[in-house]
């Protein structure tokens, strides 16, 4: 876990692990009159927005806690339940708001006011 804490800190992670949070924010402003599509992403951002908060709130200190002990076995027990609820808890978070994206575009192609352009390519 120490090195996987030390190796994890790079722009490779943060680009996408920060960048759900910005494009899902950009897709709630840009469907904020797309009909049925304008309640899934901002259900999404504040889902992403929540993995944020747990990631900064538990699992980071808990982190840093393994990180400044001298002994990680013993500190090991005291560490890995919270910290896997928590990680569960991050999932859970990510698969629900990666499933409100996929509502969100599955309505914006088929609820009202879906582009002519788009029903037009479908009727041929």
């Amino acid at each position: 876990m120490r090195n996987i804490n030390d190796l994890i800190q790079n722009p490779v992670f943060f680009t996408p692990f920060f960048g759900a949070l910005f494009l899902t924010g950009a897709a709630a402003w840009q469907h904020g009159r797309a009909g049925r599509a304008r309640g899934w992403t901002p259900a999404a951002f504040v889902l992403y927005a929540a993995v944020l908060l747990v990631t900064s709130a538990a699992n980071v200190p808990l982190d840093d806690a393994l990180a400044a002990t001298a002994d990680p076995v013993r500190a090991r027990a005291a560490f890995e339940v919270p910290w896997v609820f928590w990680n569960d808890v991050r999932t859970v978070l990510t698969v629900a708001a990666f499933g409100c994206l996929l509502g969100a575009f599955a309505t914006r192609r088929t609820g009202p006011g879906a582009s002519a352009r788009h029903l037009d390519y479908e009727s041929r």
